[in-house]
């Protein structure tokens, strides 16, 4: 589907679709449409006649800037929470506006800041800051007090509360689903028996930057203070839950999505859990690093800066070499770009430092920033 944004694997943004376009959204396995507008009015046309025709559930949400209504917003969760539906196609005649809708009602039902709002249009291709029309009409709209009352009923929207009567509720996707009639293990039980807290350590670089080697060296420091560490790694998730996957970029997003839901379940657990992955894009590791704040779980990301140069010398099995030959095409620093991360926990240099000396100065992080330690019982004085 051309121009079509993915805003994650329920739901894409994208242009007004055409005959062929239809065609292809069912082939691709979307069976919703979205509709999104700006006034009252029904303005589906020949789209929704052709839609229904092709047996898509067709929805239309007015999204009146003026006049906006509590009562839209819960239709728009319904829709993006009915699973059953999805993929979902989104769409609106009018431009960016009434999309950059879907972002904001995320943002406010999460109780997120502006500032996330920005970064989390960034991601799906809404550049909310280089519109200057946009971002006017989104600070107006997040701080109007007219409005207050509306995004304050919206910020304690709870999945539950979006069923229709006699229909259970459809739970949030970061949820971890637990059976109704069980008594949950809270987390703090788990870092009492641990005496640590998990969280996730992200290593991001280059090809043969050092990631792998750095990932390995701290899970051995970690081990060696005594805390409960594993490594994640292409070579246990490229070759086994990702096997699916190829080099597009679509299926680089979905790996590093995947090894982010991972992640964040190991370190709920109470694991610190080391992902050790190229990651290019910083859009994708925002993506891994929002599922773990959103479950109140530390993400500390870490660039292993080595130059590319120095890479390639150390490339081991001659990666670089055969790209530069077109034999592997896409690969990242050669011709595919690598974004550097814009605000790291840490950035470490292996052309500089040994491994040894790195892995404990990510580990002295961990214990005196994101506190790993801090369920350990006091050890007493000598003497005491």
């Amino acid at each position: 589907m051309r121009n079509a944004i993915k805003f994650d694997l329920h739901l894409a943004l994208g242009r007004v679709p055409d005959a062929d376009d239809l065609v292809q959204l069912r082939a691709l396995g979307y069976r919703t449409l979205v509709d999104v507008r700006e006034n009252q009015e029904k303005f589906g046309g020949y789209v929704e006649k052709r839609a229904m025709d092709a047996d898509f559930r067709y929805i239309n949400i007015p999204i009146s800037r003026e006049d906006i209504k509590l009562e839209e917003v819960i239709n728009f969760y319904q829709v993006v929470y009915d699973r059953k539906n999805a993929p979902i196609y989104a769409f609106s005649r009018f431009g960016k506006k009434p999309l950059a809708f879907l972002v904001l009602f995320e943002a406010v039902a999460n109780g997120d800041s502006l500032h996330r709002v920005y970064q989390r249009a960034s991601r799906i291709g809404l550049d909310l800051r280089g519109d200057l029309c946009l971002q006017s009409f989104l600070v107006e709209f997040y701080n109007g007090g007219s409005t207050e009352e509306i995004l304050e009923a919206a910020r304690k929207l709870k999945p539950e509360l979006l069923k229709a009567p006699n229909e259970k509720a459809i739970p949030r996707v970061e949820v971890i689903p637990r059976s109704p009639s069980t008594d949950p293990v809270e987390r703090g039980q788990r870092e009492e028996l641990l005496e640590q807290k998990g969280c996730t350590v992200w290593l991001t670089g280059l090809p043969s930057a050092g990631k792998s080697t750095t990932a390995f060296s701290l899970e051995k420091e970690l081990l060696n203070r005594g805390y409960l560490a594993y490594v994640l790694d292409s070579d246990n998730i490229r070759h086994g839950i990702n096997s699916d996957l190829g080099f597009s970029q679509e299926d680089r997003a979905e790996n590093v999505r995947r090894v982010g839901q991972i992640a964040k379940l190991c370190a709920d657990a109470g694991i610190v859990v080391i992902a050790s992955f190229i990651s290019p894009y910083q859009r994708d590791r925002d993506v891994a690093r929002d599922v773990h704040e959103r479950m109140g779980l530390d993400f500390v990301e870490v660039f292993v800066d080595t130059p590319l140069n120095i890479c390639e010398q150390r490339d081991p099995r001659e990666l670089y070499k055969l790209a530069r030959e077109g034999e592997i095409p896409g690969f990242t620093g050669v011709d595919s770009d690598y974004e550097r991360p814009a605000r790291p926990a840490m950035v470490v240099k292996p052309a500089e430092q040994p491994p040894g000396k790195i892995a404990a100065a990510i580990a002295d992080y961990l214990e005196k920033k994101i506190e790993i330690g801090a369920r350990r019982a006091a050890v007493p004085a000598p003497g005491r």
